[in-house]
């Protein structure tokens, strides 16, 4: 039985290497996951990928500092 994993990034949506971990997650051959990006930034290229595919869920919040985004 395969239990299903949670992958949970914390970003502010414009760091350069955030669309290429979202990408590397998403194409991972373990299928029985889902991926959460919160973010404090919108970024049009994740809310792209959040619509088009079921594993992954975008939130932005406007907080100022990541560490309030873990609360």
């Amino acid at each position: 039985m395969n239990e299903k994993i949670s992958v949970i990034v914390l970003a502010h949506g414009d760091e350069k290497e955030l669309t290429r971990c979202v990408d590397r997650i998403l194409n991972q051959n373990y299928e029985n996951y889902e991926l959460i990006v919160v973010s404090t930034q919108k970024n049009s290229e994740l809310e792209e990928k959040a619509n088009n595919n079921d594993l992954m869920t975008l939130y932005v919040k406007d907080v100022d500092k990541l560490e309030n985004l873990r609360a």
